[in-house]
């Protein structure tokens, strides 16, 4: 899998000017990249969750990790697809984590798709 490493790029000045393209360049290779694995965990919990609500079985433990995730799911999705004048500050903090929960997401997805 294609990683971006993003901790290790310098961004330089946090104040200076370029900062925002730097970082929007580098959400929007985020996006290219993992944009639509993720939008296709998403419909897969979506479809998990419709399964229990057509079912009408109660609530569970699973049914609340899956809530989760798909709110988190969407939480990346509109990261990676924030507008350039969107981008403020605290996005360069999360550039890192954000790409390292994405790929935890996605490289558990590919495990279970390749046992079933």
């Amino acid at each position: 899998m294609k990683e971006l490493y993003l901790l290790e790029s310098s961004t330089g000045n946090p104040h200076g000017e370029d900062w925002q393209e730097e970082v929007y360049q580098k959400i929007k290779a985020m996006k290219d990249l993992y944009l639509l694995d993720l939008n296709a965990v998403h419909q897969k919990v979506i479809s998990k969750l419709q399964q229990h609500v057509s079912l009408q079985l109660p609530e569970n433990e699973r049914v609340e990790k899956l809530k989760a995730l798909k709110y988190m799911l969407e939480r990346y999705m509109q990261f990676v697809q924030i507008s350039k004048r969107g981008i403020r500050a605290n996005h360069k903090d999360k550039l890192g984590t954000y790409e390292s929960q994405i790929i935890i997401i996605l490289s558990a997805d590919r495990r279970l798709r390749a046992t079933h």
